[in-house]
């Protein structure tokens, strides 16, 4: 598979099989990880790799993280209640889910100069490109990934679990999809693009 149709190809699976990923499936999704560019070579990024117990470990913190806005029928009335339960099912039936941390920043707001705001930006570019490495990687072996940002959900939970005091980027769930979704269709490249030449 070239690079081109791994990303045509690649989509978002909630669902997996009930079948372990070979550790050096694993093992080649974070190298591609680590070949993404960073701002100024810093290759901020740090990698939790979850499986068996401590996988389940997650989706209880991920629980005890959305508990934490309230009772509970005011959590029920959160804008992404439903997907954050639907993120959690996800975690659950996934073989592995990769947690992806940015070392190169430490809060979810860093004050300091005008360097370390640049860097702080690039940083947080560089945490897409390692994401996006990884799910095309993901792609390439047959595997199926879902990028989630729910995980802020339970931002300190999960910071807390693993003493990480870097800033938690995203999770990465990994596994075989159980069945065949349709990717979504994307927008005309035209409604998204500018065109200059002088």
């Amino acid at each position: 598979m070239n690079t081109l149709d791994a990303i045509r190809t690649r989509k978002s699976v909630r669902k997996f099989q009930d079948a372990p990923i070979p550790a050096e499936c694993i093992t080649r999704i974070l190298q591609a990880g680590m070949e993404a560019p960073s701002t100024k070579n810093s290759q901020p990024w740090k990698y939790y790799v979850l499986q068996g117990a401590a996988k389940y470990k997650l989706s209880k913190l991920m629980q005890e993280g959305l508990n934490s806005f309230g009772d509970a029928e005011s959590i029920k009335q959160l804008p992404f209640y439903g997907s954050v339960i639907g993120t959690i099912r996800t975690i659950e039936t996934a073989p592995a889910v990769i947690l992806v941390f940015n070392t190169g920043i430490h809060t979810l707001n860093s004050p300091g100069s005008l360097e370390s705001r640049f860097m702080d930006c690039g940083a947080m570019q560089t945490m897409g490109a390692t994401i996006q490495n990884m799910l095309l990687a993901a792609t390439e072996q047959g595997l199926g990934s879902l990028w989630m940002c729910d995980v802020y959900f339970a931002y300190e939970q999960i910071c807390g679990w693993l003493g990480e005091s870097a800033q938690l980027a995203a999770g990465i769930a990994l596994g075989y999809p159980a069945n065949e979704i349709a990717k979504p269709q994307r927008h005309d490249l035209n409604k998204h693009t500018i065109f200059m030449e002088d």
